[in-house]
């Protein structure tokens, strides 16, 4: 991801209605939302990944993994849990339906890799290590924004830069990413924050043991900035989380 303004497929809670826990089927079986009208999908053979969306249509490159992500709401990889197969990049060029949204975009590109890849997920729970932000002692350092600002607004991103109006609950999403490991919010923090994150570039983010690794001569880690910037705090943890099992997928495409 860029610096710039947004927020990635990866962020954004496109939370789709949820799997029987352990029932093996198509998504195509238990998606009720609208399809693309007309679809296109073919292995892309090299160069460089596309992304030419626009009004009334998707053209884009997935793989079955990422698209899983997209439309479950996922953080990580390790959250999908499936074949080689499931990493083979895909050329979509599809139509949406009249009155469709962006966000529903994800849902269907699922449904037609039903459709022309023969997808078959389940959902589990597996207990995994996870960390647990938390508010640290002192209490919170953050500005509270009003309301009517915009939610969940990333004015800067990048390696070791968090910065915007954001939620607490994608202030942990954001750490997922950045840590590789499932942080979930424990704050109680419930208002939307001016967020100001930065921490040092060549410092591991993740301390090894649980030991706390010592500030670069240029400014604290990830784990001191947390507490010295924001008054939060990460807690290393186990806990259920959610994967999405790939059961079946097609290495080719039916034909369009």
């Amino acid at each position: 991801m860029s610096g710039t303004p947004g927020v990635s497929w990866g962020v954004l809670a496109l939370v789709a209605a949820g799997l029987a826990f352990g029932a093996v089927r198509t998504v195509a079986q238990e998606s009720a939302g609208p399809a693309f009208e007309v679809a296109s999908v073919k292995l892309r053979e090299s160069g460089a990944r596309v992304n030419r969306s626009s009004p009334g249509r998707f053209s884009g490159t997935v793989t079955v993994k990422s698209a899983i992500m997209r439309a479950y709401g996922l953080q990580l990889f390790g959250q999908v849990a499936g074949p080689k197969e499931a990493e083979i990049a895909l050329d979509i060029d599809a139509k949406l339906p009249e009155g469709a949204t962006q966000e529903q975009i994800p849902r269907m590109i699922l449904t037609l890799l039903a459709d022309r890849l023969k997808l078959k997920v389940h959902e589990e729970e597996r207990v995994m290590p996870v960390y647990e932000l938390i508010v640290a002692n002192g209490g919170p350092k953050m500005k509270e924004v009003e309301p009517s600002r915009v939610i969940d607004q990333i004015l800067r991103y990048n390696r070791t830069n968090r910065t915007g109006h954001m939620t607490m609950s994608l202030l942990a999403g954001l750490l997922s990413e950045t840590l590789e490991r499932n942080v979930l919010d424990f704050t109680g923090l419930k208002a939307i924050y001016d967020v100001k994150l930065q921490w040092a570039a060549d410092v591991t983010p993740v301390p090894p043991g649980g030991a706390e690794i010592p500030a670069a001569s240029e400014g604290p880690n990830l784990f001191q900035a947390l507490q010295q910037q924001l008054g939060l705090k990460l807690e290393q943890a186990r806990a259920p989380v959610k994967v999405i099992v790939i059961d079946h997928v097609e290495r080719v495409p039916i034909e369009n």
